[in-house]
């Protein structure tokens, strides 16, 4: 459930998603990824974006990432502009968490 049409893909199993979010130590990423557990636990995108510290409009920009582009759209650095003054991802740490979810045959 989310809003509008606003659907999200289960691009991953719930588990995975939340062993994700605990081994992650990037900030942003976390709250993206917790943004999307969120919605797979069936709350509104308004509700899920609040719960993480963000506006709604960004939580439907991100929400429209993770379905076009699953856990790897949620990497981005372009992206960054979205998130109130959070850096983006440097260049090791996006390679360290593109390892991780390419072992476990996500990316």
């Amino acid at each position: 459930m989310t809003d509008g049409d606003g659907r999200v893909e289960r691009h991953v199993p719930g588990r995975e998603l939340r062993r994700w979010i605990d081994r992650t130590e990037d900030t942003l990423l976390r709250r993206r990824l917790v943004f999307v557990e969120r919605l797979y636990g069936g709350q509104s995108v308004a509700g899920a974006a609040s719960a993480v510290g963000t506006s709604t409009t960004v939580g439907r920009r991100w929400l429209a990432r993770w379905n076009r582009s699953g856990p790897g759209g949620s990497l981005d650095p372009s992206n960054s502009e979205d998130d109130r003054g959070s850096e983006p991802l440097s260049g090791t740490q996006r390679e360290s968490i593109e390892r991780r979810l390419s072992a476990d045959g996500h990316l």
